[in-house]
């Protein structure tokens, strides 16, 4: 983990801000992912919570897999790369919009998990929610933010996909602000 972080702080243009929502993200569902571990062992909805930490377990790769993606997107796009071409200009916001729709995943799978988990890991849990929260909002920012590289139909396709998503975690937040 020292060396990601020394990595960030570093000269080089990556790894980025997407690279560390995505690894935030995957810090957050290791901790839902191990709410639903000690749930399943303590014998608490078995199968249920094993299911949801299977979910979990898949989410976490995939967000371990996009930080990297991530990194290797900023690398080519801002380390020297005279110009953008249309497929780097799309990356630019899918990449960050696949991480925040995981963290969307995540934050669901880690809900439902909430009310189903043995207070042991309660905390844990919250602590888990918080963070892929923190991830989310980063990721969303960033695939917003990078729409400016793109124009034409790529540009709606992508911009269609960003609100459906900022929707999503509109709802999710609004959901947990009842809670």
């Amino acid at each position: 983990m020292g060396a990601f972080l020394d990595a960030i702080a570093s000269r080089d243009v990556a790894p980025a801000g997407g690279s560390g929502a995505a690894t935030v993200g995957a810090i957050g569902a290791a901790l839902a992912e191990m709410a639903a571990v000690h749930t399943a062992a303590a014998g608490h909805q078995e199968a249920q919570v094993e299911g949801i930490g299977e979910r979990l377990a898949a989410d976490r790769a995939l967000l371990l897999a996009l930080a990297d993606a991530d990194a290797r997107l900023v690398e080519s796009a801002f380390g020297g790369t005279p110009a953008l071409d249309r497929h780097v200009q799309e990356q630019l916001v899918a990449i960050p919009l696949a991480i925040a729709e995981t963290c969307l995943n995540v934050l669901s799978g880690a809900s439902e998990l909430s009310s189903l988990a043995i207070d042991s890991v309660g905390q844990d849990l919250q602590t888990g929610r918080m963070l892929l929260t923190g991830a989310l909002r980063a990721a969303l920012a960033t695939a917003s933010g990078n729409l400016d590289f793109l124009e034409g139909p790529a540009r709606d396709r992508l911009a269609d996909r960003v609100a459906a998503a900022e929707n999503a975690a509109a709802s999710l937040f609004d959901a947990d602000r009842r809670e």
